[in-house]
């Protein structure tokens, strides 16, 4: 069974369901073309998954090793949400 290091799974699958819905509405409207907006999505979409599956295969390589936990995404880049700054992972207080 994979382990998902990052847990990005989720985000990824809201933020695309969002966008997507965003790209069918533009082209019902008429704002764009179907086959334009998929473009766009698709255009978007493909390089941050890819993006994101890249991190957590390198963050589920390097948590398995001793030496190399510390260079894993956790460790050089702390909790992220997109582009934002870092955050800490809520506690037990925070929740």
């Amino acid at each position: 069974m994979p382990f998902t290091e990052r847990g990005q799974g989720l985000n990824n699958a809201i933020k695309d369901a969002s966008d997507i819905v965003d790209s069918i509405v533009a082209a019902v409207d008429g704002r764009k073309s179907l086959k334009d907006a998929i473009a766009e999505y698709e255009a978007e979409m493909k390089p941050r998954g890819a993006k994101e599956v890249a991190l957590s295969l390198e963050q589920a390589l390097k948590a398995r090793k001793t030496d190399t936990l510390k260079d894993s995404p956790i460790f050089k880049q702390g909790w992220k949400r997109g582009d934002a700054e870092a955050v800490t992972a809520p506690t037990a207080e925070k929740a």
